[in-house]
C-alpha cells in the first residue's frame, strides 16, 4: 500500500503520514473533508472513548480510520466496504450539508488478505493482471486495462482474487 499525501488537513510530519496503521489494517485517504476544522469535534463523538485515545496526528483522515476499525464487523470483504460505506454517509451526514461538492473520500485499506477503495470525488480505478491485483487514483501503465470505478461505490478484492463491488448506498 503506497500513498503520496498533499497534507490539506494536518502539518507534514510522521504522525499525520499515510498509511495509518492498526489492529492489522492500513489505511490511506486521498480527498478532502469539507469543513473538517469547524465540525472536527462532532465528528469525534462519532468515536468511543478508545478510539479517540488512539488518534496521534491531526488529520481527518486518521479520523476516519479510527471510525472504520470501529465500525467493522470483521475481516469478510463485505464487512470492510460496509465500515468504509458507514464512514462515508458519516462524512456526508456531519460535513456536507447537502452541498456539492461533496467531501472526496477515497479511502484505501488493507490487512493483506483483503484490499478495499471507496469512491467519491477523486477518481479510481481497478486492474488484474495474473500476478496482482490493483486499485489506484490514476491508471499507472497500460491504460486500456484500467476499468473506473463508478462514484459512491466501493470496490476490492479478496483471497479469491475476484474484483467485487458494493454500492455506498445500497446498505443503509
Amino acid at each position: 500500500l503506497a500513498h503520496i499525501r498533499l497534507a490539506s488537513v494536518g502539518a507534514v510530519c510522521l504522525s499525520n503520514a499515510h498509511p495509518f496503521v492498526g489492529e492489522g489494517w492500513a489505511f490511506s485517504h486521498n480527498g478532502t473533508i469539507r469543513r473538517f476544522t469547524d465540525r472536527r469535534a462532532a465528528f469525534e463523538q462519532l468515536l468511543p472513548e478508545r478510539r479517540r485515545a488512539a488518534i496521534r496526528g491531526e488529520t481527518d483522515s486518521e479520523r476516519c480510520f479510527q471510525l472504520f476499525l470501529h465500525w467493522l464487523e470483521g475481516p469478510t470483504l463485505p464487512a470492510v466496504a460496509r465500515s468504509l460505506a458507514k464512514v462515508m454517509r458519516a462524512v456526508e451526514r456531519t460535513f456536507d450539508d447537502g452541498e456539492e461538492p461533496k467531501s472526496a473520500t477515497n479511502f484505501l485499506v488493507s490487512n493483506g488478505v483483503v484490499m478495499a477503495a471507496s469512491r467519491r470525488g477523486r477518481t479510481l480505478f481497478t486492474a488484474q493482471t495474473a500476478l496482482a491485483r490493483m486499485i489506484a487514483s490514476e491508471p499507472l501503465w497500460h491504460e486500456d486495462s484500467w476499468t473506473e470505478v463508478p462514484e459512491d461505490y466501493v470496490v476490492g478484492f479478496d483471497a479469491s482474487g475476484q474484483l467485487q463491488r458494493f454500492p455506498v448506498f445500497g446498505d443503509e
